[in-house]
Order: C-alpha cells, then sequence, then structure tokens
C-alpha cells in the first residue's frame, strides 16, 4: 500500500455510474483505509472511502489515471479534465489488509475497466500488470511484466 515507501500507478476506464463501488484498496473493518470509490456524496465524485476529499468528478465512459506516492499525494486524472491533485492523505495501510485490485465493499463490485497498474516500492517496480487473455484457456486475468505471473 502506499505510504512510506509505497507507490501505485494506476490506469482505468470509467463505466456507467454505479454508487459505492469500488475499485481497489485494502480495508478492514475496524480500519477504513485506501478504498478508491465511486461515491455520490456532493455529488457523483471519486474518492477515497473514509477520507472525505473528492479527488475527481465521475465521468462516465472516460479513461483515467492515479497515482498515489509516498508523500500522501493522489493525483487524478478523468477524460479530457485537467489532472486534480490532493495532498495530505494518510495512505499507510496499517489494517494488516492486502491490497485488493478488484476490490468489492458489501457487494459493491466496480463499475470500471482495468486498464494497467504499476506498484513501486522503495523506488523500484514490484509489480506492472497488464490485463490478458490467456491463449491457452481463455481465462482473463492480469499479467505481471515483472515477474512474468498470471493473476
Amino acid at each position: 500500500m502506499p505510504g512510506r515507501d509505497t507507490a501505485v500507478d494506476f490506469s482505468f476506464q470509467t463505466l456507467g455510474y454505479k454508487n459505492d463501488t469500488t475499485f481497489f484498496g485494502a480495508r478492514d473493518w475496524n480500519h477504513n483505509q485506501y478504498l478508491f470509490i465511486e461515491q455520490d456524496a456532493n455529488g457523483q465524485s471519486l474518492r477515497f472511502y473514509d477520507d472525505g476529499d473528492v479527488l475527481a468528478p465521475f465521468e462516465a465512459n472516460a479513461d483515467g489515471r492515479l497515482v498515489l506516492t509516498t508523500d500522501g499525494t493522489a493525483t487524478v486524472t478523468v477524460g479530457n479534465r485537467a489532472p486534480t491533485t490532493v495532498t495530505g492523505l494518510n495512505l499507510q495501510n496499517d489494517s494488516g489488509a492486502n491490497l485488493q485490485i478488484f476490490a468489492v465493499l458489501a457487494g459493491h463490485g466496480g463499475s470500471w475497466r482495468f486498464k494497467a497498474m504499476r506498484i513501486e516500492k522503495g523506488g523500484e517496480t514490484v509489480r506492472d500488470f497488464v490485463p490478458v487473455s490467456r491463449l491457452a484457456d481463455g481465462v482473463t486475468g492480469l499479467y505481471d511484466l515483472v515477474d512474468g505471473g498470471f493473476y
């Protein structure tokens, strides 16, 4: 998770709006940490659960990018809008929960398409995911350009 030494660069495409749909994050019920969602509070928006900061207005069927840095900065670009940057976020995951890329919160699955995600730890790329369909059996998943694994 971002914080101290981990950063994320995530490319996605939004689909139709669905309230409280989750994209990815880490959370347990005692620590509301780092869940990137669409939420209809003060208008349709992209935000972090339990944080309150609107990162960007929601736009359907638009390409987006979320960059999280180790200093608590989140920069979001959606569609043709100018990037939005929020600083001072607590992105450190102290919940003990693992990062879930296709996160589901209380049955609210995502309404989006995954394009790519790079995760860096200590300045080194540890995961570089791209979506693929495996030729051998047609199973869709994520290929990691770093370790060659299929997830």
